[in-house]
């Protein structure tokens, strides 16, 4: 049975730009990469507060996922988007959320992904 490494391409990735520009080394001068600015300076702020450590960062993104899908849930109650108001599109989209996040570990069987961002999905 293969095992994969827990951190994919594009979070290594972020955190070797996040390095670079802690380094005081300039985006698009001295870092050659197509990083959204907003990224970049996320990714070096990141690296100033946690340094390589994986757990922060995840758990600041399931924040993120879990706001992101609360306000998704109050927009379309607000709007009457459905007949019945209630959470369960909220639900729906925090478990594709979780489908797809790269950060999730593989155990048992291998099986068929869907994310198109996650390079363990090739197999």
């Amino acid at each position: 049975e293969l095992e994969f490494p827990t951190i994919t391409t594009p979070e290594l990735k972020g955190i070797l730009v996040g390095e670079m520009m802690a380094d005081s080394k300039r985006l698009y001068t001295e870092v050659w990469d197509s990083m959204p600015p907003l990224t970049a300076y996320t990714q070096y702020v990141f690296d100033l507060m946690f340094d390589r450590s994986e757990l922060p960062r995840h758990i600041i993104s399931w924040l993120f996922i879990f706001f992101q899908a609360a306000f998704f849930g109050i927009l379309l109650i607000n709007n009457r988007a459905f007949n019945e108001s209630n959470y369960l599109p909220s639900l729906l989209f925090s478990i594709l959320a979780r489908t797809c996040s790269p950060s999730r570990k593989r155990s048992g069987r291998t099986s068929r992904r869907v994310c198109r961002d996650d390079p363990r999905s090739l197999s």
